[in-house]
């Protein structure tokens, strides 16, 4: 390897060390769009495989710090002895660096699809919401029954009305039964439903019914 083929690959290594910086502003605003999100389970997912991301991208940085300082060492050698040991430990650097490339592609891609997925899911619930009908009453702990009916849009189920009886709304989840809803319903009670029918846990859903959202864990 010629000395200017060093020069080359310093200024190139130099380059990758500005995309990477660049990169690692691109992921604290990426990290405050997730922060945003209220979509369950997809949230959790996307804030450790930028994480995931992060630590690739911090793995990849040191990588290139190290062969630049390799590199700028090379060209102050002049013995043919100490310049062919510095390139093997380029070449040892390099090979790392591709390494983590190819992860850092492999991080990025499902963090794209799963961001994707929960951007289409946002605007689902969105639609839901719209679409929800209007909920009259609370229940005797203050909740409004369109708050809660908000929450539930939220982890994926639906409100809908029954035909008369104690309880005028009834809660759908898919693959759960029903659970009854009305102004007489016992909160301790709701709560437990939904957590069983949705796997979310009871503090959440309660938390969430106090915010008509649903909250991260």
């Amino acid at each position: 390897m010629l000395i200017e083929h060093f020069e080359e690959l310093r200024t190139h290594l130099k380059k990758i060390k500005v995309l990477i910086l660049a990169l690692f502003e691109l992921i604290r605003k990426e990290k405050e769009k997730i922060g945003e999100l209220n979509i369950s389970g997809i949230k959790e997912l996307l804030e450790i495989k930028l994480i995931n991301l992060q630590q690739h991208l911090q793995d990849s940085y040191r990588y290139v710090i190290e062969a630049i300082n390799v590199a700028e060492k090379t060209l102050k050698v002049r013995d043919i002895r100490m310049i062919d040991v510095e390139k093997n430990k380029l070449r040892t650097i390099i090979v790392h660096i591709a390494f983590m490339e190819n992860e850092i592609k492999k991080e990025a891609r499902v963090l794209l699809e799963k961001y994707q997925e929960a951007q289409n899911r946002a605007k689902e619930k969105e639609m839901l919401r719209s679409q929800a009908i209007p909920l009259q009453g609370r229940l005797r702990d203050g909740w409004r029954l369109n708050d809660i009916q908000a929450v539930i849009i939220d982890i994926g189920g639906k409100v809908v009305q029954t035909k008369g009886g104690e309880h005028p709304y009834k809660i759908i989840f898919p693959n759960s039964r029903t659970i009854p809803l009305g102004p007489s319903t016992p909160p301790n009670l709701l709560i437990k439903e939904v957590s069983f029918a949705t796997g979310v846990k009871a503090k959440v859903i309660e938390a969430s019914f106090n915010q008509a959202e649903l909250i991260s864990a």
